[in-house]
């Protein structure tokens, strides 16, 4: 069941309340955060509505969005379940995350099959912002059935 499921059953929201029983989590709102790391600013986004039919459509979108003071250096974007790089958007390194659940029955309906996997950043800071950005996408080919 989705997070966002159980909220709109409950009210509650139930990533926040393992937050606080939690000392070694930080809940950082549902949505949108940006923390930071070293000198480095990360955006970590959780939009709404459905993939656009370009990949990086809704990555230009959030990205043009942003205040020009405000711009994180690195952009992680969840909810599509499909990935995506943009290596340097309007002074952004922005990846579209995939996702750890299978295909659902609703994305069934749609016709939409999600990439699975998760990805490995290795990022080398320099006195400017970013030295280097080594992204590596680790797939799972084949997902359990029904792991949703």
């Amino acid at each position: 069941m989705h997070d966002l499921s159980i909220y709109n059953a409950s009210g509650e929201d139930p990533i926040k309340r393992i937050c606080e029983a939690r000392s070694d989590l930080n809940y950082l709102g549902a949505w949108n955060a940006t923390i930071e790391i070293g000198r480095l600013k990360y955006q970590l986004l959780h939009p709404d509505g459905g993939n656009a039919y370009a990949r990086s459509y809704k990555q230009q979108k959030a990205i043009e969005q942003l205040p020009s003071g405000k711009k994180p250096n690195i952009q992680l974007i969840g909810h599509y379940h499909s990935q995506s790089v943009l290596p340097n958007y309007r002074g952004v390194f922005s990846i579209q995350l995939p996702c750890f659940q299978t295909q659902t029955p609703y994305l069934k309906r749609k016709s939409l099959n999600p990439e699975i996997g998760f990805v490995i950043l290795e990022v080398t800071p320099n006195a400017k912002g970013i030295d280097s950005i080594k992204a590596e996408f680790i797939p799972f080919h084949e997902p359990i059935e029904g792991d949703f």
